[in-house]
């Protein structure tokens, strides 16, 4: 389902599943770098990566965020 900018429950767990698996595989635990994730997560969704599997694999696989 494209995304609108408006997020559906089902969009919204989709993109915070994929924030809360991202920051607990690297331990992050501050705000500012949550919001970070979050903002890199959203911009991979709204392109068209819309799996947490996919958004997670486009983290780790780019240099989107450039955190330990």
């Amino acid at each position: 389902m494209p995304f609108t900018g408006i997020a559906n429950p089902e969009q919204l767990a989709v993109l915070r599943g994929a924030v809360d698996e991202y920051c607990g595989v690297r331990g992050i635990m501050e705000a500012a770098q949550r919001d970070d994730v979050a903002a890199a997560v959203l911009a991979l969704y709204s392109s068209g990566t819309q799996t947490s599997e996919a958004i997670m694999a486009s983290l780790e696989a780019s240099s989107i965020l450039q955190m330990p």
